[in-house]
């Protein structure tokens, strides 16, 4: 699938991607990015924003990791092609307080209604990037993520936010909450000017030399055809 990439240059904002890459040979760079964090608004610890725009990640799911844990829940209703919603019952609505939203008109909009919410659950199983959790971090929010990339290589897990398994969801104790939105909001600042400072690098790769890399990937997939891996 890859090897017809052989001869471009690709820019990694995943890691693992990035030593996937290098190791077969791939001319791959890998910078970390960070959106802009600007004002602290850590919102009501209690309070979830929730996107189901996956079928998997759904209100079943929130339930088990939310388990004896009085939470209010927004959802916000814009489901990815292919996807499937899964309603909430009457007795989830009682339980959790659960509001609804569904496209807002300007992206502003929905990050003004972001700020009364405490946390931000990352809405993929895996991601290239991430934006709308960075997003959330920028602002100083509790994200609850799948323990996978990228999420993984931004969230350490009690500290900056919390790791879960989905697909075999447990009940997490939501603790040093306020400490967390500390943690998270100076992360997403140091990572910001980290950003800019490095982000050059990226023309910088772009305008070196091709050649020597080229012929290490071509050998390594040779390689790869003669000597397989079994």
């Amino acid at each position: 699938k890859w090897s017809k990439y052989g001869n471009l240059k690709i820019i990694n904002f995943s890691k693992v991607l990035y030593q996937k890459l290098s190791k077969t040979g791939f001319n791959s760079m890998y910078i970390q990015y960070f959106p802009e964090p600007k004002e602290f608004c850590p919102g009501t610890p209690e309070e979830v924003f929730f996107w189901q725009r996956v079928t998997i990640i759904n209100i079943e799911k929130l339930k088990k990791i939310f388990n004896k844990t009085k939470v209010k829940i927004h959802i916000h209703k814009a489901i990815d092609p292919g996807q499937r919603y899964t309603s909430p019952s009457v007795d989830d609505e009682k339980e959790f307080k659960i509001t609804y939203s569904e496209w807002f008109d300007t992206k502003q909009e929905m990050q003004e209604f972001m700020k009364t919410k405490g946390i931000f659950i990352a809405p993929r199983l895996r991601e290239g990037i991430g934006i709308s959790f960075l997003e959330a971090m920028a602002q100083g929010k509790i994200v609850i993520a799948q323990d996978a990339p990228t999420m993984n290589e931004y969230i350490k897990n009690k500290k900056t936010g919390f790791l879960v398994n989905f697909k075999k969801p447990k009940p997490i104790k939501l603790s040093n909450l306020e400490q967390i939105q500390k943690n998270t909001y100076k992360y997403a600042q140091e990572g910001y000017k980290n950003w800019i400072s490095k982000r050059k690098e990226i023309i910088d790769f772009i305008e070196k030399e091709n050649i020597e890399i080229n012929f290490n990937f071509f050998q390594k997939l040779l390689g790869f055809f003669i000597f397989p891996k079994i």
